[in-house]
Parts: C-alpha cells; sequence; structure tokens
C-alpha cells in the first residue's frame, strides 16, 4: 500500500514538474505583419515606448501597428553598419547602442542616422584605444567597456568620469587575472563578473575591490574555457548560461550563497532543453528561461519547480516556437520573446482579458457549436450542441460525458441537436430539440414527447424554449406551435396560440422568462407576450412606429429582469428597457450608442452590469445613475480579449450558482466571471509616427522643394514648418501601447482649422489636410480605448505654414513702407505749408483761440461752397431780366431808326447786351456742370450738313476780320442720334476762340472725317479738327486750358480774352457725346482742336429729298411774296377801341412799364405788382388774358397760375407765365399747372405779342364755336406761310440795314431769334443761298436798281448798299451780273 502511494505521489510530482501550463496565451508578430526578418536575436524598449528588434535583417522599429526597417547600406555611411544585429540596449542621453557583427554603433532618435563607435568615442568616453568586446549599462546612467587585454571601464555620464577595474591577480580584493567572458551590474552596488575558465567575483563598486569569487562553475567544468552568459533578478540573484556550450543553467542565491544546478534529465524532472539562450524574471518573480528546441522553462524559485511552455501546433494562442533566441520584459511587465524562426511572441497576463477556458483544452477538448447550458444541482453543465448531442461536463475533473441519439435505441436521445435545456425541481434535465420533440433525462432513460393527433399533445417537434415556473409548471416554446403547457400527471399540454383567442399573439416562441411578481413573459416574432399568473390572461407589448414609447422591434430574442426591476428585451433591432411600475420604455440601439443591433442573450452579472452576446462580439452595458436619468457605458469584446469566437449563437448563454457566466458559440464557450475582467490602465505614449507630403513619406533631411521639412525625427519634433507649397500632408500617429491595439480608436483635431474631432481607427491612425491657408496650428491627437471616453493619452503638435514672400509680414510692411513714402511725397509740400501756417498760428494766438478760427473758418467755407449755386444761379437770373429790357426797346428803337449814325450805336449797344446774354448762358451752364445737371437731348439727323452750317455761319465774321474761313469733309453726309445743341456750342466755342486768336489775314479750318473703330459696336466714329493760324498755346499750359477759370496771359491787344469756362463746358459736352477732345499748339504757328465723337448711327429718313421738294414748290410763292412784301410798310399795328383787356402781374417796375408801354398799344393794360395783387385783380376784372413773371413776392407766378386754374370763375382765363429760369423742370412745371404758354426771359417782343394776339384769337374761337348763336360763315382769309413770313422778316431787316457795312449773319439771326444753324438752314431751305449769300444778294440787287434809276455815282451806290470798298463792290458785283457796275449801268441806259 506505501508503494502504491509512493506511486502516485512521484506520478503526480513529475507530472507537475513537467506539465505545460495552458493559462500563458500569448500574441505574435512576423514577417507577415512588417517584420524584417523571422530570426529574433534582440529585443529592446527604449525611452519613448517604441520596441527594437534586432534581426538577421536589419533593426525594426515597432509602434504596436507598424514597422519601420533600418538596414544596411553601402552607399550610406550613417546607415547601420551591418544588418546582423545581436544587441541592443539605451545608454546615456537616451540613444541607442546597436551591436551587430560590425561591432558597435550608436543611433540618433532625433537625425535617425547611425554612427559607428569609433576614435572619436574612444576619446568621449576617456577609454584606450583597443578591440570593444562588450558594452553594458546599468539603468542608463553608467557605461561598462569591456576592451580587449584592458580589462572593464566605467564611464559615469552624470560626473564625466571614467575608472577603470584593472585585472590584478589571483588575490581576493582583485579582478581574476583571466579573460572576462561576461559581466552585469546588479543594481545592488555589485558588478558581477565570470570569467572564461568559469571564475565567478562579485566586485564590490564602492569599494573597488571583489569582495566573493566563486567557483563552483569552474570545478564543475574543471577548468574548461568557455563563454558564459550572466543575468540577475530583482533579488540579486545570478544566472549562468552558455550558448556556444550549453550546459543547462546554474542558479547562484546571493543571499545563502548557494548554488543550484539545473539540466536536462532522462526522466524530465530538469530543463526542457540544457541549450539555454536567455534568461529573465517575469512580474510574478518567477524566472523565465529560454531554451533552443525546448521552449520555455518557468522556474519558481519558492518552489524549484519547472513548467514547460511549449508550440501547440494547432492553438495560435501557444508559444509559435520552441526555438527561443531572445527574451525581454518592459516596463510593463510584458514579456517579448524572440525565436529562431517564427517571429515575436509578448505575454502579459491582462493582454487577454477572459481566461482561458480549460474545457477546450486537453484529450476531449469541447470544440462544439454550442447551442444552449443548464446547471444541474450537482454543479454538472449540461450542454447542447447543434449535431453533437448533449453533452455533460464535470466541472470539477473536467471529465465530459456525451449522449447521442441511437435510432436503434428508444430510450436514447432523439435528436442530436438541442436547442434548449432545463434543469426542474426535481432534477430532471428536460431537452428541447429540433425535429426530435421534447425529452425527458432522469440520468439513465430519456422520456419523450412528440406531436401528435391527439389535440393535448405537443403542439410542434421544434422546442425553442424551455421554463419551469414558480409554481412547477413547465412551459414549452415551439418554433411554430405556439406555447404549451405540461401537465406532468397526463403528460398533455394546454396550447396558447394565435388561433385560440385571448392567448398568444404569435406561433413562433424564442425565449420564456419568469419575472418577480411569479409573470410569464414570452418573447416571439410578434413583440412579448405577458401572462398574469393572477388572472391568466394575457397583455401584450409590441412595437409602433409612430409611438417612441413602445417596444423597439417586435422579433424578440431574450428576456431579462435586472436588479433594478427593469425587464430588458433583446430584439434583432436592440434593445428595450422597460419599467414595469412606469410603463415607459428606453430604447437603445446604434444610432442611441449601442454597439451592435443584433442582440441574442441577456445577461445580469454580480455588479449588475448586463452582459449580451451578438454575431459580431460580446458586449457589456454599464448603467451609470446619474439623477432622475441614467447614462450607459458600452464595452465590447472580441477574440482579441481572449474570446473563443467573435460569434455566438442564439439561446447559448447562461449563468452558474457561482456566478459564471457563460456564453456560447460556433467555436466552443467561454466561462468566465465578471470581477475576472478588468481594464488595462498602462502608460502609454502618443507620438506622431510619420509624415507625407503630397502622399510623399518624407524622410528626415530630406528636402522638399528646395527645403528641408523633417530637420528631424518627427517623434521628436515639436513644431513642424512647412510652406504654401507643401499644404497636403498627412502625419500618422500612434498609441504605443501593446496592450490590444486594435481596440484603441483616435481623435484628432486641428486648432486654428476645425473645431470638431474627427475620429479615426488603429487601422488608420492619420490626420490628411489638404489646402491649409498659410497660418500656425496645433494638432491634437487623443487615444481612446474603445470601451471608455476618457482620454488614455494626448499628444499635440505645432505646424506653421509659412506664405509666399508676397504675404509675410516684411512683404506688408514693404507694401505700407512704400505706400507710406508715396502719400509722404505727395503731400509732402502740403505738409510743409500746414507745418508754417500752424506755427504762424502758433505764435499769433493761443491754441484755443485757434481752434476756434479754424472751426468758424471751416464753417463760413462750407456755407461759400452751399451758397455758391444759388449764388450763380440768382446772378443769372437777375441778370436776364435787365438784359430783357435792354434787347426788346433796342430791337424797337433799329426797326424804326433810319438814321445811319443813330443805328450803330444801337447796334452796338444791341451786340453787347447779346454778349453779356452769352456770359450769362455761360454761367447757366457752368452751374448746372457743377449740379450735374446737364443731359443728353438726342434727336436723328445728318451731322456732315449741321457741322457745315454752324460753320458757314461765321463766313461774316471772317470777311470782316478777313481771316480765311474753310470747311472740309471726307465724308458727304452721316445720319446719327446727336444733341444739335449741345455740337453747336461745341463748334461755336471752338471756332469763337480760332477767330478771337487768329489775326486778320489768318487761317481758320474745319475737318471732318470718319475713323475706324477697333470695338465690334453698333457706334461710329466722328472726327473734328478746328485748326487756326493764330498766336498758339505754350506747352506746359496746354494741359491747363480746359480747366475751369483757367486763362492763359496773352498780348494786351487781344480784347475781350473771355471768363475760362468756355473750353471746359467744351470738354464737357464732349464727354456727354462719348468722345474727346484734345490739342495740339506750337507758339506763334497756331492750335488745332481735335473732338472724336463717338454717335450711334440711324437710317437716313430722306430728310434731304423732301426739303428740295418742298423747295421747290414753295419758292415762286417766296419770290411773290418778297415782292409784295418789299411795297409793304414796316408797321401795320393799329390800336382798335375796342381791344382786350390785358393783366400785367410782374414785381419788377421798370420791366412792367415796358411791357405796358408796348402792349398798350394794341390792349387795354391793368398792372399788378405781385401774385397777391394779381389775383385779385383777376377776380375784380375778368381780363381777357394774363401775362405773369414767375419769381414775385407774396405769391409767385406758379401759385397764382395753379390758384387761377383751379378756380371757376378763372380757370378759363389763358396765362402766359414770363421767367428768368431756363431749366426744362421749371417750364415743365409750369405748364403742368396750367399754363398756356412759357417764355423764358430775354425775348423777343414781337414773339411775345404774337403769341398773345394767337391766345386771344384762339380763346375767341372756342367761345364763338360753343355759344348758342348761330354759327354764320366766316369769309375765307388768307394766311400767310411761316416761310413767306421768314422771308419777309428778313428782307425788311436788311433793307432796313443796308447801308451798314458790320450787317453780319450773327446780327440777322439775332433779329430773327433764331440760332445761326437753324438760320443758315431756314435761309438755305427757302432761299436756296446760305445767309451770307442771301444778305449779299439782297444788297447787289438794290445796288442794281440803284444803277439803272439813280444818278448817283457808283462809289455813293456802293457805300449806300453797305459794302466797305469799291473793289470788293465791282468784283461781288461782276459775279452775280458778269458785269462790272459800270457796264452794267450803261448796258441798262443803251436799252431805255
Amino acid at each position: 500500500m506505501f508503494r502504491f502511494l509512493a506511486l502516485i505521489c512521484a506520478l503526480i510530482w513529475g507530472n507537475a514538474l513537467y506539465a505545460q501550463d495552458d493559462s500563458y496565451r500569448f500574441s505574435r508578430i512576423d514577417i507577415s505583419n512588417g517584420l524584417s526578418d523571422n530570426q529574433i536575436n534582440s529585443i529592446y524598449k527604449d525611452y519613448k515606448g517604441f520596441m527594437w528588434f534586432g534581426t538577421m535583417a536589419g533593426l525594426s522599429r515597432f509602434d504596436g501597428h507598424d514597422f519601420k526597417i533600418f538596414r544596411h547600406n553601402s552607399k550610406d555611411s550613417s546607415s547601420l553598419p551591418n544588418g546582423y544585429v545581436i544587441g541592443i540596449f539605451e545608454g546615456p542621453q537616451k540613444q541607442l547602442w546597436v551591436r551587430s557583427n560590425e561591432g558597435f554603433s550608436i543611433y540618433d532618435h532625433t537625425s535617425e542616422k547611425f554612427e559607428r563607435f569609433q576614435q572619436k568615442h574612444y576619446r568621449k568616453y576617456k577609454i584606450p584605444s583597443g578591440y570593444l568586446k562588450n558594452v553594458k549599462t546599468d539603468s542608463g546612467r553608467k557605461l561598462y567597456f569591456n576592451i580587449q587585454n584592458h580589462g572593464i571601464y566605467c564611464y559615469d555620464s552624470k560626473t564625466n568620469t571614467t575608472i577603470k577595474y584593472t585585472l590584478k591577480g589571483e588575490l581576493i580584493g582583485a579582478l581574476e587575472n583571466a579573460e572576462v567572458s561576461d559581466f552585469i551590474d546588479d543594481l545592488k552596488g555589485n558588478l558581477w563578473i565570470i570569467y572564461t575558465n568559469g571564475v565567478l567575483d562579485k566586485f564590490n563598486l564602492k569599494q573597488h575591490r571583489v569582495t566573493h569569487r566563486f567557483n563552483a562553475v569552474n570545478e564543475h567544468f574543471s577548468g574548461q574555457t568557455t563563454v558564459y552568459s550572466l543575468n540577475h533578478d530583482s533579488a540579486g540573484d545570478i544566472y549562468i548560461f552558455s550558448g556556444p556550450n550549453p550546459f543547462g543553467l546554474f542558479y547562484l542565491n546571493a543571499k545563502n550563497e548557494k548554488f543550484h544546478y539545473f539540466g536536462k534529465k532522462q526522466d524530465h524532472t530538469g530543463l526542457s532543453s540544457k541549450n539555454v539562450s536567455r534568461v529573465i524574471e517575469g512580474e510574478d518573480g518567477n524566472i523565465w528561461i529560454g531554451t533552443d528546441h525546448g521552449g520555455i522553462n518557468i522556474l519558481d524559485k519558492k518552489t524549484n519547480r519547472l513548467t514547460y511552455i511549449l508550440n501547440k501546433e494547432n492553438d495560435p494562442r501557444s508559444l509559435s516556437d520552441n526555438s527561443i533566441s531572445a527574451l525581454y520584459k518592459d516596463n510593463n511587465n510584458i514579456i517579448w520573446i524572440g525565436t529562431f524562426k517564427k517571429g515575436i511572441c509578448f505575454y502579459h497576463k491582462s493582454i487577454y482579458k477572459f481566461p482561458a477556458n480549460r474545457y477546450l483544452a486537453g484529450k476531449k477538448p469541447i470544440k462544439k457549436d454550442v447551442n444552449c447550458f443548464a446547471e444541474d444541482n450537482y454543479g454538472n453543465l449540461w450542454i447542447g450542441t447543434n449535431g453533437e448531442g448533449l453533452l455533460r461536463l464535470n466541472k470539477t475533473t473536467g471529465e465530459v460525458t456525451t449522449y447521442r441519439n441511437n435510432p436503434d435505441n428508444n430510450t436514447s436521445l432523439t435528436s442530436d441537436i438541442v436547442v434548449s435545456l432545463e434543469v426542474d425541481h426535481e432534477g430532471i434535465l428536460w431537452i428541447g430539440t429540433y425535429l426530435g420533440g421534447l425529452d425527458a433525462f432522469d440520468g439513465k432513460n430519456f422520456r419523450h414527447f412528440k406531436p401528435g393527433r391527439d389535440i393535448t399533445s405537443l403542439s410542434d417537434n421544434r422546442i425553442y424554449a424551455l421554463l419551469e415556473d414558480s409554481y412547477n409548471r413547465l412551459w414549452v416554446g415551439t418554433l411554430n406551435g405556439g406555447l404549451d403547457l405540461l401537465d406532468r400527471q397526463t403528460g398533455t399540454f394546454k396550447h396558447f396560440r394565435p388561433d385560440i383567442k385571448n392567448t398568444l399573439n404569435s406561433f413562433v416562441v424564442s425565449c420564456l422568462y419568469e419575472d418577480r411578481n411569479k409573470n410569464i413573459w414570452i418573447g416571439t416574432t410578434g413583440g412579448v407576450n405577458i401572462y398574469d399568473h393572477k388572472s391568466a390572461t394575457f397583455k401584450y407589448l409590441k412595437n409602433n412606429p409612430a409611438d417612441s414609447n413602445s417596444l423597439i422591434q417586435n422579433d424578440v430574442n431574450s428576456i431579462l429582469q435586472d436588479a433594478r426591476g427593469w425587464m430588458w428585451i433583446g430584439t434583432k433591432e436592440g434593445i428595450s428597457i422597460y419599467d414595469p411600475n412606469t410603463g415607459i420604455f428606453k430604447n437603445l440601439n446604434e444610432t442611441a450608442g449601442l454597439p451592435e443591433d443584433m442582440v441574442f442573450e441577456l445577461l445580469e452579472d454580480e455588479h449588475h452590469d448586463i452582459w449580451y452576446s451578438s454575431r459580431k462580439g460580446l458586449y457589456k452595458i454599464s448603467v451609470i445613475p446619474g439623477g432622475k436619468n441614467y447614462q450607459f457605458r458600452y464595452s465590447k469584446y472580441s477574440q482579441s480579449d481572449g474570446l473563443e469566437s467573435t460569434q455566438f449563437n442564439i439561446n447559448a448563454a447562461g449563468k452558474t450558482k457561482g456566478g459564471e457566466l457563460i456564453f456560447g458559440g460556433p467555436s466552443g464557450f467561454n466561462i468566465f466571471k465578471a470581477s475576472e475582467i478588468k481594464k488595462n490602465k498602462f502608460p502609454a505614449s502618443l507620438v506622431m509616427t510619420d509624415l507625407e507630403v503630397f502622399y510623399h513619406k518624407v524622410r528626415v533631411g530630406e528636402p522638399i522643394n528646395g527645403h528641408i521639412v523633417l530637420p528631424k525625427a518627427i517623434t521628436s519634433l515639436n513644431n513642424l514648418k512647412l510652406t504654401y507649397q507643401e499644404n497636403i500632408f498627412s502625419i500618422q500617429f500612434a498609441l504605443l501601447n501593446y496592450f490590444n491595439p486594435d481596440k484603441i480608436i483616435y481623435k484628432y483635431n486641428l486648432e486654428g482649422f476645425d473645431q470638431r474631432w474627427l475620429t479615426v481607427s488603429s487601422d488608420v491612425r492619420k490626420a490628411t489636410f489638404t489646402n491649409l491657408d498659410p497660418g500656425n496650428y496645433i494638432l491634437h491627437v487623443r487615444a481612446f480605448n474603445e470601451n471608455d471616453s476618457a482620454p488614455i493619452a494626448e499628444s499635440d503638435l505645432h505646424i506653421s505654414i509659412s506664405p509666399p514672400f508676397w504675404r509675410t509680414t516684411w512683404a506688408y510692411i514693404l507694401y505700407l513702407a512704400l505706400i507710406g513714402f508715396a502719400l509722404l511725397y505727395i503731400r509732402s509740400r502740403g505738409i510743409t505749408k500746414l507745418r508754417r501756417e500752424f506755427a504762424l498760428a502758433q505764435e499769433r494766438a493761443e491754441a484755443r483761440q485757434l481752434r476756434q478760427q479754424d472751426r468758424k473758418e471751416a464753417e463760413r467755407l462750407r456755407e461759400l461752397d452751399l451758397l455758391k449755386i444759388k449764388f450763380l444761379t440768382n446772378l443769372s437770373h437777375e441778370f436776364r431780366t435787365p438784359i430783357s429790357l435792354i434787347l426788346a426797346p433796342v430791337d424797337k428803337l433799329l426797326i424804326e431808326s433810319k438814321e445811319k449814325e443813330r443805328y450803330g450805336q444801337l447796334a452796338m449797344i444791341k451786340r453787347n447786351a447779346r454778349r453779356l446774354l452769352n456770359l450769362v448762358n455761360q454761367l447757366l451752364d457752368f452751374r448746372k456742370m457743377e449740379e450735374q445737371e446737364l443731359r443728353l437731348n438726342n434727336s436723328d439727323g445728318e451731322i456732315v450738313s449741321f457741322i457745315k452750317d454752324a460753320t458757314d455761319s461765321f463766313y461774316d465774321l471772317a470777311e470782316r476780320k478777313q481771316i480765311k474761313l474753310t470747311f472740309k469733309s471726307t465724308v458727304e453726309n452721316l445720319y446719327v442720334s446727336y444733341d444739335q445743341d449741345k455740337v453747336e456750342r461745341i463748334l461755336f466755342n471752338l471756332l469763337s476762340n480760332a477767330f478771337k486768336f487768329t489775326p486778320s489775314g489768318g487761317k481758320v479750318s474745319v475737318a471732318l472725317q470718319m475713323l475706324p473703330r477697333a470695338d465690334q459696336d453698333d457706334k461710329v466714329s466722328l472726327e473734328v479738327k478746328v485748326a487756326d493760324s493764330g498766336i498758339g498755346i505754350p506747352e506746359d499750359k496746354q494741359e491747363k486750358i480746359f480747366e475751369r477759370f483757367f486763362q492763359n496771359e496773352t498780348s494786351s491787344s487781344i480784347l475781350n480774352q473771355g471768363s475760362g469756362i468756355g473750353l471746359s463746358i467744351t470738354k464737357e459736352f464732349v464727354k456727354m457725346q462719348g468722345g474727346e477732345i484734345s490739342v495740339l499748339s506750337e507758339p506763334g504757328l497756331g492750335t488745332c482742336f481735335t473732338v472724336q465723337l463717338n454717335l450711334t448711327p440711324v437710317t437716313s429718313p430722306g430728310l434731304e429729298q423732301k426739303r428740295q421738294v418742298e423747295l421747290e414748290a414753295e419758292l415762286p410763292n417766296v419770290l411773290q411774296d418778297k415782292k409784295e412784301v418789299q411795297k409793304e410798310p414796316a408797321d401795320k399795328r393799329q390800336h382798335k377801341k375796342n381791344a382786350p383787356l390785358v393783366l400785367l402781374v410782374e414785381d419788377n417796375d421798370d420791366f412792367r412799364f415796358y411791357l405796358k408801354d408796348n402792349l398798350g398799344l394794341f390792349y387795354n393794360i391793368v398792372e399788378a405788382s405781385n401774385g397777391k395783387e394779381g389775383w385779385q385783380k383777376a377776380l375784380a376784372l375778368h381780363p381777357n388774358l394774363i401775362v405773369s413773371d414767375i419769381s414775385m413776392p407774396e405769391m409767385n407766378g406758379n401759385e397764382l397760375c395753379g390758384k387761377l386754374k383751379s378756380d371757376e370763375r378763372t380757370k378759363h382765363i389763358p396765362i402766359i407765365l414770363l421767367t428768368a429760369l431756363t431749366g426744362e423742370e421749371e417750364q415743365l412745371k409750369g405748364l403742368e399747372i396750367g399754363a398756356n404758354d412759357y417764355m423764358t426771359k430775354p425775348f423777343n417782343f414781337e414773339i411775345l405779342h404774337s403769341k398773345i394776339k394767337n391766345l386771344l384769337t384762339l380763346h375767341q374761337t372756342f367761345k364763338k364755336t360753343y355759344s348758342r348763336q348761330v354759327s354764320m360763315a366766316s369769309p375765307e382769309m388768307e394766311i400767310e406761310s411761316d416761310d413767306v413770313k421768314f422771308l419777309n422778316t428778313a428782307l425788311l431787316y436788311i433793307e432796313d440795314n443796308l447801308h451798314k457795312p458790320q450787317l453780319s449773319v450773327e446780327d440777322l439771326s439775332k433779329h430773327m431769334v433764331i440760332s445761326r444753324v437753324s438760320l443758315y438752314r431756314k435761309c438755305l431751305r427757302v432761299t436756296g443761298k446760305t445767309p451770307i449769300d442771301f444778305i449779299r444778294s439782297v444788297k447787289l440787287e438794290k445796288a442794281a436798281v440803284l444803277l439803272e434809276k439813280s444818278s448817283k455815282t457808283i462809289s455813293e451806290i456802293c457805300y449806300m448798299v453797305g459794302f466797305s470798298t469799291p473793289n470788293y463792290f465791282a468784283k461781288a458785283f461782276r459775279e452775280k451780273y458778269q458785269l462790272l457796275p459800270s457796264e452794267y449801268r450803261a448796258k441798262k441806259r443803251d436799252s431805255d
């Protein structure tokens, strides 16, 4: 018996020593993830958090997601010296020391360059030159150099000193005089040194001597020399092993100074392989021993027991390779394992949050497609599978018993597809199967319930849900037969389904649940049916799309009541949380933050968190109270957290009596306690890992667009500087966290560009920006665990995008400087003047008085500006009234005067009065130009003949001044739309100036031509040149002549130099016509003004032909009327006794007297001095006609007219308004009020008389027409035509002024009260001659009569008809009659 027990104990102990621990689950990385090579020689984690792996194909840097590879490049001296990396550690200044087959090199994180260890480094660290066998460090402060034949040197970076540990011999206080194989600082003040002969020295760093020497290894190998390696743990214990000469492991307990040896033994009580490659200490204090072909051996120093970790071929979470080449533990206690052929494995107990399911390993792993669970009273776990039958798991021993369907055995399981399980109060297991009905298992036999013809039998053989309630009733939910209730005594079923009234509303039952009130909740495809156990009635919870307070969806998978009393209802489109007390729903779906809408099963853990399974993983919902409202925090778990699969099955969930949660799926199941699932809280840094500019990865020091974008590695960069040409870029980042990095999400925000935080997954980890404006920005990046709202880490990067030079600050300063200098230059004289004035003002008065004077002066100037236009207007109006009083009597006296001397004086008065009137008109034009009231009045006409007529009207002036006037045109005719008045004024101003400044004997010419136009529009360009041979204009004055009031200094012999506004008005008229005016002049040679008019052409209306026809028709009558007119006396007016009554309303006494004196010959006159008096006299006397001024006191003319026309007693009286206001607006205003006619001062009295007479005649005609008297046929009257009237008036005026040599076209036009151009046109149409030819013809015809009838000499006749010299008279006479005057007289007398 004792021997048997001993054997059993030995077996158990041996099994414990050799047993493989399946609790260690590893994550893997290899070349498929970007690793440079699968053979790993060394591992290190730097101060930033990057993992470095030395391989046989270079150095790989890992950030948890991507690798950056550093390889040897023979063309780059700053690259890795050799690709075979065998060692990595971090020295002072955080530089990375890399050992390769080419020796040591130092990596600079900033420049990402390698520098070989060379002579300058020997000098820097104050060590002698020689073969550097090894370099090691303590915690990064000290460096230990092992130089062959020189010993060990220690460099202290803090004090910048180097100490040599010399080999002195065999004494205990000195180092062994042998070759050093390896050494290590135990961080407890000791340096452990092992020699090639196996002697181990403990060297005290403070005492600088060997305090202990151990010869156990030397004695074990009898002094044989070999290569040894050392390592230590946190307790200071030393581990000795050898790679080239495998012998196992020596372990020295530093406290008791005893050695323990572990080697490979045939009874498997030792190491799995004696070829030990690396040794490290784990987080729990156990020692991890890496071996070649023996996997990892874990040594428990307390018991000296070994546990093996080996590769499992079909387990991806096992060790990837049994040949271990490197071991490393980082600051987060992650164990990194490098293999010879299979890359990297790493382990931490918290990487996989869910514990390993030990039932899925071993000889009978439960790797089944699991459908349901049930726990019996013995703690056994019953598992229903999909096609593998029913399983019973003994959780204590791990034994699994399988129950399968046997068609030959009626007492076996009816179907291998088990869908639901329920253990009742008697311990009987009820089994719902698919297509097998319901089974009851008592531990020995299966009892079957199947559908039959009996209506009390089971309704469907597809059992989906089972429930025993508090009354021990068994409820059976079927897939398509509704709900059945079993009567155990009779074995019959009661049915609840839609075809039975007031029961279930659906045939499909998916789940059953009993709440605390013992009501049964039935999940169906039609919502939730609630069976009230008291009333035995049903009520329903269904989805109503129009009601938010309703079930989220009708297809229900699971129901659960939590500790709060809430009912959790899982559907295919989310979760509804129903409060039975309030009847309120809280619905959760993906829109509201739920990770997955498809909900399979719901369970509550001991912390009252809700877990649910789905097709994409396992989720936990934490309910966080927040006053009246609750918040929900979600956690998501997947295979990377230790789950067997991310896909689960409906119904495959359960909770054991011990509080364990079970979730099953196609690959088995996970069983765990919720308290075991904890969050990882390990520090990790968030770093920028890469930069792309225009989708090109930028290397350190690489020039882009001519400048260096990355002066140092982006991992070390705080400020990124880009130019405006590099504003499309991407920045990659990574959280240096190796605990499920795929579950990290990132959010970033670019301050200065966007206020939003953008979210990217761990697969992307990149922020891309396009077309950023120049400026300064800050990129904020945060990393989050997908199950947590608080950031794990965050990082910032300042980004500045420089603008182009023309948008830089210096450019704007330059712009401002240039503008400032320009303004200073422009205003320099003004500023100087202002300064002088200010200085003078300071000397004359105090600052206060100066401000007052300046303010008053400014107000005065403002008032003067406001009064200027009013002054010009009033002045011109005041001038026109006295001018009218001068011109009207003079015209009358000229008609009556027959004396030559008196006539000349009166003509001089009239000319000067007309000149004064022209000046007034110019002032009015100037005023309109100031007020921008000038308007174009275009009309269609032929412009070439119009300009020729205007030119011809100056022929009399040319003759008088003996100046040759010529007109030339390349265009025969041109019909356009133009303003005749303004074109006439342009020509008159230019010709007047030409004649004014051209001496006798000179020349004046007018030339017209068409110009081609570059613009493709419908306008034509007409060029008019007015040239003279006058005194000319100096070059420096030519730009000023168009300025207002400018007058050039000329000879005092030139009179009437003008007001200085004519050319200014001319330029304005030209601009209004869309043209330009320019001048070319040379002093003493003459001046040429060029006017270019852009005019719109019109179709020729055939006016010339019409005029010619009319002229031919009327010319005989005109000539006849001319003869009759010559015989008639000049004045036939006579006063009538019964003359009409005319009311004169005028405030100017002189003008009123003048009108009364002249009109009194024809009418009875009544006077009034203002509008008010005129109104009273109009009411009292009822005059036949009223003549009224407009500008009067008390009541003006417009008001008087309006009052008269609005009164029934006076509205029939004709009214003529007189005014000095020439504007069309004033005329229109008067006519709109009701005036019959409107005349502007000065006016021709005869015209006024004619208008009065016509209005009275018209008024009398209306009166007769509409009177009740019998109409009498009036005798026909011979009415004189306008052309005959024009010709008679002109002939009378010429005959009356025949003796005057100065008689000119201008005098005739003024007498006829028409312009020179109008006179020219009408004269040419009526007589066929120009005005000058017509005047000359009348004079010569009179001379011919005198030569024939008179006895006066030819010279006397010459002067009588107004010729200044006999020679000119003889020449003109000969041109008309082809005879000299003497020959004509002789011929006539001979004929008589």
